[in-house]
């Protein structure tokens, strides 16, 4: 069966990269698209939302990603999945990453994020600089222009990835 053509069968249909700041900024700007869930950012999402929304948050962020990697098993996109790491090079680094396990263990989601010792850092990611790190499992990367060009090619998981969106607009600044 062919593969629907966007510009015959929905002429309408666009596709926007949107970043946090501004254009270029975000993943649209890397060799490589960063995907990853919330997980990491519940310190930065407690005091914002609260436990509740923050959670909610990170779950959604979760749902995601597993669906961008069914997407990416059917799509080459060039997906490699081996979690998000962060690390620590001076001692206001290393709190940081404290902070993140106090929230995971407070939100009841120890399991969200793995703290690495130095040594066990170095067999993933080595640097004489990096002093200890974080593990969130759930991480990937993607080719973003690969991304676009195949959404752009499955008008069907365009859709269905916008419909749930809680954009309700998009303005340039």
């Amino acid at each position: 069966m062919d593969r629907p053509h966007p510009q015959r069968e929905g002429p309408a249909l666009r596709i926007a990269i949107v970043d946090a700041y501004r254009c270029g900024d975000g993943a649209s700007a890397r060799n490589g698209g960063n995907v990853h869930g919330y997980w990491g950012a519940l310190p930065t999402l407690l005091p914002m939302y609260g436990a509740q929304k923050s959670l909610e948050a990170a779950e959604l962020g979760t749902l995601a990603q597993r669906k961008l990697r069914r997407f990416a098993e059917r799509n080459d996109v060039w997906w490699t999945e081996e979690g998000y790491l962060r690390v620590a090079t001076s001692a206001a680094q290393r709190s940081k990453l404290d902070d993140f396990i106090k929230v995971a263990e407070a939100l009841g989601v120890p399991s969200s994020v793995r703290r690495l010792s130095k040594s066990n850092l170095s067999e993933l990611c080595n640097s004489p600089k990096f002093e200890e790190g974080l593990l969130f499992e759930e991480g990937a990367t993607v080719d973003p222009a690969r991304l676009a060009h195949f959404v752009r090619e499955d008008r069907r998981f365009a859709e269905r990835s916008c419909v749930a969106s809680s954009i309700k607009s998009i303005r340039a600044s």
